[in-house]
């Protein structure tokens, strides 16, 4: 249990306006991750979704860098998203491309937006946006098709019978799950949940074309790179002062903003916010258990007090006697804290005589201590960062962590949260910034700086290729 607020990550995460914020590499690692969470935790029924947004969020990735390939050749990119499957859209160094070509990328991106963003995507704004994406996937899939002819790549008889397997396995999957929503099924039902499987499918963009185009692209993009010069670490400190300066830009000394990053990078993302806001403590703290009801009959009588003094407009607790407010509360919180304190109190007088007597605070941690996040890094070393606008941890810590605690090295006396009872210890300030670059950051940060040079010398290529190819918009 983490001090955070339990309902912290519906009060503080909301990915869609991450999604916006980060830069690609931000994306590319959110749609892995949360791919992953979702094959966990979906229903079988609900599979096809998340293999959707997969494959639509590597889509997305590689149409967002580019640059209008249209306004590039003076001319004005197709816009229509509703066209004649056979009309001819536009013809890429003598190759004519029709909008049927066009139209599993553009349902796979409409699937993408409804699933993740929640958008309306029968809205005219939206879909000209996703016919836009998916024109200049299928114009990067020219550059593929063109390379694969050069370099003499193909999908071998092998390939494709792997990709038909998988792609047959995951229609099945989902037929099952609607099999498995019928009461004795007749054969009829089963033959239609099969049908309705396959239209589900290609209704999103999901079609063995698509599959097949992208191992072929997948194929054409690992010869590419293999000309792509070695990464240095100039390289990886320059990838890494980037993702620096991106959170700067993004949140900077707004620490609540800051606090949803770190949300976010907790659950979902590979990038831990580097740039650190000002006025960050680190408190780590010793959690103590109590009976349940005793703690909500506390935070009960809190809630019913907040109210009483609501409906009397009476600002200052101090100036209210118990007895005159409407309403009432059923019982005196200060009693029921006083109970619970009382109830810990000899586990504290031996917390606090160990500490006087020079026991490391992490011991008295080890020895006493309830909340596992005092066991995980970097909570172990750091403690809970801590800021005043801090918004997603229970608010009795949080004014505790700044109100008892004047020094590094301070040790507060009991308080009570909703969690139960904490004995808290200023650990230290957080420096502000983000750390200097150095070996240990360059060997975390090596991985994520390849994949994106090669995101960017894949990129390069493809633009040099539009920018030198005969496009014609019909």
């Amino acid at each position: 249990m983490h001090t955070v607020t339990e309902d912290a990550g519906l009060r503080f995460y909301d990915i869609i306006s991450l999604l916006h914020t980060f830069a690609v590499y931000a994306i590319i690692s959110a749609a892995n991750r949360i791919h992953a969470e979702q094959e966990r935790i979906l229903t079988v029924y609900k599979f096809i979704r998340a293999a959707l947004v997969m494959l639509a969020a590597t889509l997305l990735i590689m149409s967002l860098p580019f640059p209008s390939s249209a306004a590039s050749a003076g001319q004005a990119a197709p816009s229509g998203a509703d066209m004649d499957p056979d009309a001819i859209v536009m013809v890429v160094n003598g190759h004519e491309v029709n909008a049927g070509t066009i139209d599993p990328y553009f349902l796979n991106l409409l699937a993408y937006f409804t699933y993740y963003y929640g958008w309306d995507t029968t809205q005219p704004d939206i879909r000209e946006a996703a016919y836009q994406y998916a024109t200049e996937q299928v114009l990067a899939n020219e550059y593929v098709r063109e390379k694969a002819a050069q370099w003499g790549i193909i999908l071998s008889a092998e390939d494709m019978a792997s990709l038909r397997a998988v792609y047959d396995s995951e229609i099945d999957e989902y037929e099952q799950g609607l099999i498995g929503q019928m009461e004795n099924p007749t054969e009829e039902e089963i033959r239609g949940a099969h049908e309705e499987a396959v239209n589900a499918f290609i209704s999103q963009g999901y079609t063995m074309q698509l599959v097949m185009d992208v191992e072929l692209g997948n194929k054409v993009r690992e010869t590419a790179l293999k000309e792509m010069p070695d990464i240095t670490d100039d390289d990886i400190q320059s990838y890494y002062e980037s993702l620096v300066e991106q959170d700067r830009l993004a949140y900077g000394d707004d620490y609540q903003s800051y606090e949803m990053m770190q949300m976010y990078w907790y659950y979902y993302s590979d990038h831990e916010p580097l740039y650190v806001p000002e006025g960050v403590r680190g408190v780590k703290h010793i959690l103590l258990s109590v009976p349940e009801e005793w703690l909500d009959a506390y935070q009960d009588a809190l809630a019913a007090r907040e109210e009483a003094y609501d409906e009397t407009e009476n600002t200052d607790p101090e100036d209210e006697n118990e007895s005159d407010l409407p309403g009432g509360y059923a019982a005196d919180p200060e009693s029921i804290r006083a109970q619970i304190l009382a109830f810990i109190e000899p586990t504290v007088t031996e917390i606090m005589a160990k500490a006087g007597n020079g026991v490391a605070f992490d011991e008295l941690v080890a020895e006493y201590g309830e909340d596992p996040g005092m066991r995980e890094e970097p909570y172990k070393t750091q403690g809970y960062p801590l800021h005043l606008d801090a918004a997603g941890y229970d608010k009795d810590f949080k004014d505790a962590a700044f109100n008892k605690l004047e020094q590094i090295g301070d040790i507060s006396e009991p308080i009570v949260s909703s969690f139960g009872v904490h004995i808290l210890y200023y650990a230290m300030d957080v420096p502000s910034g983000a750390p200097a670059f150095n070996e240990a950051l360059r060997d975390t940060y090596q991985e994520a700086a390849l994949a994106w040079m090669q995101d960017s010398f894949y990129m390069d290529l493809i633009e040099a290729w539009i920018a030198a190819s005969e496009i014609e918009y019909r």
